[in-house]
């Protein structure tokens, strides 16, 4: 038994996770479910700008930059597509391929400046794209990507678009900053390094530290357009621009989750020390976690649920379920996977700190 990509999708739409905490996420089942060159989510700004953006195959400072400073909401943008970002925010619906889009022929296309700056690079040859709502309302727009030689998009690959985007939709449509304050969290993956100064800016950094600051620089939908900078946020910029000789540690919640930069003056006045961490909800850790092994939806819910502190009431209400059944389903879960309680299901799915050993012994952990 295995869960299904919108089975997932709609787990994580119901975590209460910061809006885009869980966007890489969501596009890893999107390349699961529609398998292809790779995929990219865009979400809108109040006046109809992009306020964010990922992709799982163009990068982020030239292809998703140059599109929302140069194309997005153009005439270009409509003479190509026949609509601009805005107006398809404006209430489009239904996943198109590129064909049933194209105002020229794809030899023209091919000519264009959008396709050389923001496809031609990454060897993409055909899209397919949906606009995301929520709540009935559009506040965003995926796009699946195709490579040279790759098969033309289906129409059941069109229908699961379809049933995808408002699932989409409802992950992007919570909190911007999320209940962090409650939350627990851990590191989402390795920190970013790199030395800043007040002149120069990022003088030196790893591409993980100019991706944190890329998503810091990024905005919850319905909020501010983005700028699509990757130097360090004013926000964090401008407490660090002083003379203390102390290292220490400032925190940003943001529409990614919660970030913690720790900063360390250097022996070159001026210039300082950078190390960031992205932090995400303890639900997310677990999700991914278990996403790929073999228990069922409830399973990985009630997982979900038990890495967030929530009790058996607590879950049994949420879902309209008896305590009795979700004290089954934790019992099959643990037998699954070879655990004997909650504390060893933390410690070998969250923490990372066993491996899996033993039979169940019935304490589930509430």
């Amino acid at each position: 038994m295995s869960v299904s990509t919108l089975e997932k999708l709609e787990i994580i739409s119901q975590l209460q996770l910061p809006a885009a905490a869980a966007v890489t996420d969501v596009l890893g089942i999107v390349d699961q479910a529609i398998p292809g060159a790779g995929s990219l989510l865009l979400w809108s700004s109040r006046d109809g700008m992009v306020a964010g953006a990922y992709s799982s195959l163009i990068d982020l400072e030239d292809g998703i930059a140059h599109y929302a400073r140069q194309y997005a909401n153009s005439s270009r943008e409509r003479q190509v597509g026949g609509s601009t970002f805005r107006e398809d925010m404006g209430g489009k619906y239904g996943a198109e391929r590129l064909s049933d889009v194209l105002q020229i022929s794809f030899a023209e296309f091919r000519e264009t400046e959008a396709y050389r700056f923001m496809l031609a690079p990454w060897g993409i040859a055909d899209l397919a794209r949906v606009v995301v709502p929520a709540n009935g309302t559009p506040i965003g727009g995926l796009v699946v990507f195709r490579g040279h030689g790759d098969d033309p998009f289906t129409s059941g690959e069109l229908d699961w678009l379809n049933e995808a985007a408002p699932r989409i939709g409802a992950v992007l449509s919570g909190p911007s900053d999320g209940p962090l304050n409650t939350m627990r969290v851990i590191a989402a993956g390795p920190p970013g390094a790199g030395i800043w100064s007040p002149q120069a800016g990022l003088e030196q950094s790893t591409e993980i530290l100019r991706q944190h600051c890329t998503m810091l620089n990024q905005n919850a939908p319905g909020e501010e357009a983005t700028t699509f900078s990757s130097d360090l946020p004013p926000a964090l910029a401008l407490p660090i621009d002083d003379k203390s000789p102390n290292p220490r540690r400032q925190v940003m919640d943001t529409a990614w989750g919660h970030f913690r930069m720790h900063v360390q003056p250097t022996n070159q006045l001026g210039r300082f020390a950078l190390v960031s961490e992205r932090c995400i909800p303890f639900s997310l850790k677990m999700f991914r976690e278990l996403q790929h092994r073999s228990i069922s939806r409830r399973q990985l819910q009630v997982a979900c649920g038990l890495a967030t502190g929530m009790s058996f009431a607590e879950m049994a209400s949420l879902w309209k379920i008896s305590r009795h059944s979700i004290i089954t389903h934790v019992g099959n879960l643990y037998a699954k996977l070879g655990v004997d309680c909650k504390t060893e299901l933390m410690d070998c799915f969250l923490w990372g700190q066993a491996s899996p050993t033993g039979s169940p012994t019935g304490d589930y952990g509430d």
